[in-house]
């Protein structure tokens, strides 16, 4: 399966919000597209940002599809997993396993 190449998470969320994925997984790459693209946000340079801004593009998507089990599943595997490792790693470490976990979608 094709997907698309998203350059933000602008991108991706107006897609959600259009419906435009077709099936669960489509929506649970855009997930996965979405935190990959935040990780990579230079300007996020604290762990408390960058988790507002995964909590925040969290709300939008599950507020779109609140059913859509592969959106559930990608914010456990790479944001809730991840949340775990805030006291031991440092926000580069913590971006480095989130784009892990990302390209594993």
């Amino acid at each position: 399966m094709d997907f698309p190449k998203y350059s933000s998470v602008e991108d991706i969320l107006e897609d959600v919000v259009a419906l435009r994925p077709k099936g669960g997984s489509a929506y649970g790459y855009c997930s996965a597209m979405a935190y990959k693209l935040i990780a990579e946000d230079n300007s996020l340079t604290t762990i408390d940002t960058l988790f507002d801004k995964l909590d925040s593009v969290t709300e939008v998507l599950l507020f779109e599809k609140p059913t859509m089990a592969t959106i559930h599943n990608a914010k456990i595997l790479i944001v809730d997993d991840v949340r775990k490792l805030i006291s031991e790693s440092d926000i580069d470490n913590i971006k480095i396993s989130m784009i892990k976990r990302a390209n594993l979608f």
